[in-house]
């Protein structure tokens, strides 16, 4: 009984935390953490499924960066706390 009111004193105050919040996108971190704990998981990250960046050159315009000619990665934006190696990592197409 005791683990099932720990687990639901987690998701109350993970629920209170994203109540507080105007800008979900800043508790992804949290809920990193959350889905690790919840779900008994070895470790969570969220990444975005975005084209690769290709070099550019002073007198590219602000889109030059973008490669759309390859297929998307994924960049890793957020990771719970002890996946912290994953942050800003890229996952390419090989």
């Amino acid at each position: 009984m005791k683990v099932e009111e720990e687990k639901q004193a987690k998701i109350t105050k993970f629920y209170e935390l994203l109540n507080k919040s105007d800008e979900q996108l800043l508790n992804l971190k949290e809920l990193s953490n959350f889905l690790k704990d919840m779900v008994n998981a070895t470790g969570v990250y969220i990444g975005w499924l975005k084209p690769p960046f290709k070099p550019i050159e002073d007198d590219d315009d602000d889109k030059a960066h973008i490669d759309e000619e390859n297929p998307k990665v994924v960049w890793f934006m957020t990771h719970d706390e002890s996946h912290k190696f994953m942050f800003e990592k890229v996952l390419k197409v090989d």
